[in-house]
Parts: structure tokens; sequence; C-alpha cells
């Protein structure tokens, strides 16, 4: 049965480096393999691509636009694209990885709606869960990484030239509680605390909690 993995945490928890250490430890033990890219990287369809442009033109790092709502139905209405366009056609693959995906359009709608019209997570949730029923996917589970958010802006501001501003990181603080939220609401999401540790550590501790679900037990790996 072929398995769908979704990496998530903030920006700057080394979920990409994760995923890519997890996906070259699965292809030396002989699996087949997808990695989709995140969001920031879509190339989808014409529609999907259009709706895309749209949500960028105000040149918001997040893509946020001022009507939440709006936000809430054009990000699902790209969310649908890459379901329909990448996930719902993998046969081919053993295992499929997603960099930021179901529960990242989730996390952050909330934190959007619960800041700026009050509405509290379960009320939110249940209305986003409605409108995400046409796309969805059965994941396999989701990684949720876990660590300071003064340790994620260390890392991100070390990786890119572009710093998030003190307000951004307020936000990403909300999206933090915010995935909190959905790792105690659904069962298939891990929380991995990642404190204190290095990318291979990080790396070490994902493979080492997926070996099972992805048969990789006793495999020696050779990174």
């Amino acid at each position: 049965m072929n398995k769908i993995i979704n990496f998530e945490g903030i920006p700057g928890v080394g979920k990409t480096t994760a995923l890519n250490y997890l996906k070259t430890c699965c292809i030396e033990a002989g699996l087949k393999c997808l990695s989709i890219n995140d969001l920031l990287f879509y190339e989808g369809d014409r529609v999907g691509k259009k709706i895309f442009n749209i949500m960028q033109d105000n040149n918001d790092v997040f893509m946020r636009l001022d009507y939440p709502y709006i936000e809430a139905f054009l990000s699902q209405a790209i969310r649908y694209n890459i379901v329909y366009e990448t996930i719902h056609n993998f046969d081919e693959y053993d295992v499929v990885f997603e960099d930021r995906g179901l529960d990242t359009y989730f996390s952050y709608m909330l934190a959007r709606i619960n800041s700026e019209h009050k509405k509290d997570y379960v009320e939110t949730i249940n209305w986003l869960e409605k409108l995400n029923k046409y796309c969805q996917v059965e994941y396999t589970c989701s990684i949720l990484l876990m660590d300071e958010l003064d340790e994620c802006k260390r890392r991100y501001e070390l990786k890119n030239e572009k710093p998030f501003s003190a307000n951004d990181w307020v936000f990403l603080s909300e999206v933090k509680n915010a995935y909190m939220f959905l790792h105690e609401k659904y069962n298939r999401i891990t929380l991995l605390d990642v404190n204190g540790m290095d990318k291979e550590q990080v790396g070490i501790e994902v493979l080492k909690t997926l070996s099972p679900l992805l048969d990789l037990e006793g495999h020696k790996f050779g990174m």
C-alpha cells in the first residue's frame, strides 16, 4: 500500500532537511519515492498557478490577503490542484513525502481567523474541514517538528537572506499554537520535539520514528 507522509512545522524547524534525509534513506533501501515541494515552489496547472500568483501579488511573505475567509477559499483551490495533479496519481511510488501540506493550510488559517475574527479553533477547524471535503487525502501520518521560536528564527536567518519581520514571528508563534491544537485533535500527527538537536540528529530521530512504518528496521544506511 502506498504511503503519504507529510512534514510540518514553522519555518526554520528543519522540515525540508528531515524530509530529504528520510527520502535518501528510503531510496537507499530500494523504495520508490516522490517528494512534493513546499507550496512556495508551486508550479501547478494554469488555473492553480494564476490563483497562486494572485495570492503573491501583495508581496506578503505568507501570501496573506486582507480577508482571511477569501484567503481560505483561494488556498483551498490551490490545495485541490496539488491533490489532484500529484497526490492522487502516485501508484508507481511506495511512499510520497509532502513538504508542508494539509496541516499547513489548517494551522495558518486557524491562526489568521483566530487573530482577526476572534473565532476559536474548534469552530474554525470544523468549517475548514467542510471546505476541504472535496480534496481529502488519507495521510499515513504527519510529522510535526517543534522547537523553540528563537532557535527556528536563528536557523531560518542563517539559511535565508531576507529575514522575517518581528510581526511575522509573532504570527508564526500563533501558527505554532495552532499546530499544537491540531496535534491534540488528530491521531495521524506525530509530534517530535527537536529542541537541542542538530540537523543530522533530527534526521536520525525522524528515521527512527518512521522505520517501522516504512519497513526500514534493521537496514544499515551508508549516510
